[in-house]
Protein backbone atom coordinates (compact mmCIF):
# COMPACT_ATOMS: atom_id res chain seq x y z
CA UNK A 1 0.00 0.00 0.00
CA UNK A 2 1.31 3.75 -0.76
CA UNK A 3 -0.03 6.89 1.22
CA UNK A 4 1.56 10.19 0.56
CA UNK A 5 4.18 8.99 -1.12
CA UNK A 6 5.63 6.23 1.51
CA UNK A 7 5.08 2.17 1.05
CA UNK A 8 2.99 0.21 3.88
CA UNK A 9 4.30 -3.96 3.60
CA UNK A 10 0.81 -5.55 2.84
CA UNK A 11 -0.32 -8.09 5.82
CA UNK A 12 0.94 -6.19 8.53
CA UNK A 13 -0.38 -4.79 11.34
CA UNK A 14 -1.24 -0.88 10.67
CA UNK A 15 -2.94 1.72 12.73
CA UNK A 16 -4.66 4.75 10.74
CA UNK A 17 -6.07 8.07 12.63
CA UNK A 18 -8.23 10.15 10.54
CA UNK A 19 -9.08 14.11 12.46
CA UNK A 20 -11.48 16.49 10.77
CA UNK A 21 -11.92 19.49 13.13
CA UNK A 22 -14.16 22.44 12.22
CA UNK A 23 -14.73 25.99 13.31
CA UNK A 24 -17.19 28.09 11.52
CA UNK A 25 -18.42 32.22 11.60
CA UNK A 26 -21.67 32.67 10.71
CA UNK A 27 -23.59 36.23 9.27
CA UNK A 28 -27.45 35.21 9.80
CA UNK A 29 -30.18 37.88 8.47
CA UNK A 30 -33.63 37.27 9.30
CA UNK A 31 -35.68 37.38 6.22
CA UNK A 32 -38.84 37.20 8.06
CA UNK A 33 -39.94 38.23 11.78
CA UNK A 34 -43.37 38.42 11.62
CA UNK A 35 -46.28 36.02 12.51
CA UNK A 36 -45.48 31.96 13.75
CA UNK A 37 -42.79 31.38 11.04
CA UNK A 38 -39.40 33.24 10.65
CA UNK A 39 -36.57 32.61 7.93
CA UNK A 40 -33.39 33.61 7.11
CA UNK A 41 -30.41 33.14 5.02
CA UNK A 42 -26.47 32.81 5.94
CA UNK A 43 -23.46 33.38 5.10
CA UNK A 44 -20.53 31.24 6.72
CA UNK A 45 -16.71 30.70 6.28
CA UNK A 46 -15.80 26.78 7.68
CA UNK A 47 -12.20 26.70 8.61
CA UNK A 48 -11.27 22.59 8.42
CA UNK A 49 -8.41 21.55 10.51
CA UNK A 50 -7.98 17.83 8.76
CA UNK A 51 -5.60 15.08 8.96
CA UNK A 52 -4.72 11.73 7.94
CA UNK A 53 -2.13 8.96 9.04
CA UNK A 54 -0.97 5.52 9.22
CA UNK A 55 1.84 3.72 11.07
CA UNK A 56 3.00 0.57 10.61
CA UNK A 57 5.63 -0.17 13.11
CA UNK A 58 8.07 2.55 13.15
CA UNK A 59 7.33 3.68 9.50
CA UNK A 60 4.35 6.32 9.50
CA UNK A 61 2.95 9.01 6.76
CA UNK A 62 0.89 11.87 7.72
CA UNK A 63 -1.34 14.26 5.73
CA UNK A 64 -2.62 17.52 6.88
CA UNK A 65 -4.83 20.17 4.82
CA UNK A 66 -5.98 23.75 6.60
CA UNK A 67 -8.39 25.65 4.66
CA UNK A 68 -11.75 27.85 4.53
CA UNK A 69 -14.73 26.30 3.08
CA UNK A 70 -17.68 29.17 2.33
CA UNK A 71 -20.79 27.71 2.49
CA UNK A 72 -24.54 28.98 2.04
CA UNK A 73 -27.45 28.42 4.70
CA UNK A 74 -31.24 28.76 5.27
CA UNK A 75 -33.29 28.82 8.43
CA UNK A 76 -36.79 27.78 9.39
CA UNK A 77 -38.24 28.44 12.68
CA UNK A 78 -41.85 27.72 13.64
CA UNK A 79 -43.54 28.72 17.05
CA UNK A 80 -45.20 26.01 18.90
CA UNK A 81 -45.58 27.94 21.97
CA UNK A 82 -44.79 31.35 23.32
CA UNK A 83 -40.80 29.37 24.47
CA UNK A 84 -40.91 26.47 21.69
CA UNK A 85 -40.19 26.54 18.57
CA UNK A 86 -39.53 23.70 15.87
CA UNK A 87 -36.42 24.76 13.56
CA UNK A 88 -34.62 23.31 11.21
CA UNK A 89 -31.13 25.15 9.57
CA UNK A 90 -28.26 24.42 8.23
CA UNK A 91 -25.02 24.99 6.05
CA UNK A 92 -24.13 23.52 2.49
CA UNK A 93 -22.40 23.61 -0.79
CA UNK A 94 -21.51 21.71 -3.28
CA UNK A 95 -18.70 21.16 -5.88
CA UNK A 96 -16.91 18.88 -7.74
CA UNK A 97 -14.11 18.06 -5.06
CA UNK A 98 -15.90 18.70 -1.93
CA UNK A 99 -19.62 18.48 -1.21
CA UNK A 100 -20.16 19.72 2.59
CA UNK A 101 -23.38 19.74 4.04
CA UNK A 102 -24.28 20.61 8.18
CA UNK A 103 -28.23 20.36 8.97
CA UNK A 104 -30.26 20.74 11.86
CA UNK A 105 -33.55 19.57 12.74
CA UNK A 106 -35.28 20.08 16.38
CA UNK A 107 -36.95 21.92 19.03
CA UNK A 108 -35.39 25.11 20.92
CA UNK A 109 -36.70 26.64 24.12
CA UNK A 110 -36.20 29.43 25.02
CA UNK A 111 -34.52 30.79 28.14
CA UNK A 112 -34.63 34.56 28.25
CA UNK A 113 -34.71 37.06 25.21
CA UNK A 114 -31.16 36.37 24.93
CA UNK A 115 -30.35 32.76 25.32
CA UNK A 116 -31.86 28.93 24.71
CA UNK A 117 -31.47 25.41 24.35
CA UNK A 118 -31.88 23.04 21.75
CA UNK A 119 -32.16 19.13 21.00
CA UNK A 120 -32.44 17.50 17.95
CA UNK A 121 -31.37 15.98 15.13
CA UNK A 122 -27.92 16.58 13.19
CA UNK A 123 -26.72 15.81 9.91
CA UNK A 124 -22.52 15.99 9.19
CA UNK A 125 -21.16 15.79 5.94
CA UNK A 126 -18.27 16.70 3.93
CA UNK A 127 -14.94 15.41 2.06
CA UNK A 128 -12.57 16.07 -1.19
CA UNK A 129 -12.08 13.87 -4.15
CA UNK A 130 -8.88 15.68 -5.43
CA UNK A 131 -4.74 14.90 -6.69
CA UNK A 132 -3.82 14.44 -3.14
CA UNK A 133 -6.36 12.35 -1.09
CA UNK A 134 -9.84 10.73 -1.74
CA UNK A 135 -11.95 10.67 1.82
CA UNK A 136 -15.79 11.02 2.70
CA UNK A 137 -17.43 11.47 6.29
CA UNK A 138 -21.12 11.31 6.90
CA UNK A 139 -22.11 11.78 10.93
CA UNK A 140 -25.78 11.85 12.20
CA UNK A 141 -25.82 11.99 15.77
CA UNK A 142 -28.42 13.91 18.63
CA UNK A 143 -27.51 17.14 19.27
CA UNK A 144 -27.82 19.00 22.34
CA UNK A 145 -27.00 22.62 21.93
CA UNK A 146 -26.83 26.08 24.01
CA UNK A 147 -27.34 29.39 22.08
CA UNK A 148 -26.39 32.93 23.33
CA UNK A 149 -27.99 35.81 20.65
CA UNK A 150 -26.28 39.39 20.46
Amino acid sequence: MNFNGTTFAAGTPTTGHFRFNTWQLEYRYLMDDEGAFRWQLDGTLLVRDAEISVQQGPIESNDDNLGVVPLVGFGLQWDLHENLQAVIEGSALASPQSPAEDVFLGLRFAQGPHADISVGYRILEGGADNDDVYTFALFNHLAVGAHWNF
